[in-house]
């Protein structure tokens, strides 16, 4: 009686052991650099990770990085954003850009809106085969899978958007997260991930009240927020 006792202990533990590992996660594919990603079968081939940059689990939120910047900070202002110039100032009081400016009124003209490699929080962090996706790359993920918004995803008591490819049914969760702006950590119930074209986010709302429509999409975001401090789900291109 003992021994089947024990037998029994030992497989709820190695149960919970199991659970402990993967209920938080979702459709994995492969690894790259040590990093999971999920193939959605997309028609640009495009690869992404199972969870944000700085995490460790699907429903984690991992770092808050500003656009251009390759570390988490403790503040997201103007004042600690590293593509500005201090002591020049344009319209509204704003310190110029040196580098990522197409308008001279804005700062030091490079026509460049796409970050370099060097600049990449996420190929930074993960390494060269990892990247930040282009907004294209965000509207081709919201494109191809059907979205749904979750709460307490998986008892993790974590919200977000739970897609699922339309081709191959594998599914990827985005968390919900806020971000950091110059009042401190707001906008907790929803969520903003980076693209690497400047100005760009794929941002995550409440869904209506009828539940009409999700409500994830992929917008032109609003450049002078480039000093925000938002998630970053990268991607990588075999």
């Amino acid at each position: 009686m003992f021994f089947s006792m024990m037998k029994y202990i030992n497989l709820l533990l190695i149960l919970m052991l199991s659970c402990g590992m993967t209920c938080f996660s979702q459709s994995t594919s492969g690894k790259m650099n040590g990093y999971d990603y999920v193939d959605l079968r997309l028609p640009s081939g495009t690869l992404w990770a199972t969870c944000n940059v700085g995490a460790t689990s699907s429903t984690e939120c991992g770092n808050y990085y500003a656009w251009g910047e390759t570390k988490p900070k403790n503040t997201y202002t103007y004042e600690t954003y590293k593509w500005v110039d201090q002591n020049k100032k344009g319209m509204y009081d704003i310190p110029l850009f040196t580098k990522y400016c197409r308008d001279e009124k804005y700062g030091v003209v490079d026509n460049k809106d796409m970050l370099e490699d060097s600049d990449d929080a996420a190929t930074a962090t993960w390494g060269k085969k990892w990247r930040m996706p282009t907004y294209e790359e965000q509207r081709e993920l919201i494109d191809n899978c059907t979205w749904k918004y979750v709460e307490n995803y998986k008892g993790s008591k974590v919200s977000g958007y739970l897609g699922t490819s339309k081709k191959n049914k594998k599914t990827i969760f985005l968390p919900c997260c806020g971000h950091y702006g110059r009042s401190g950590f707001e906008d907790e119930i929803l969520g903003f991930y980076w693209a690497k074209n400047k100005g760009r986010n794929m941002d995550l709302f409440l869904p209506e009240p009828d539940d009409s429509y999700y409500s994830i999409d992929s917008d032109t975001g609003s450049g002078y927020a480039v000093f925000h401090g938002q998630s970053v789900r990268a991607v990588v291109v075999k």
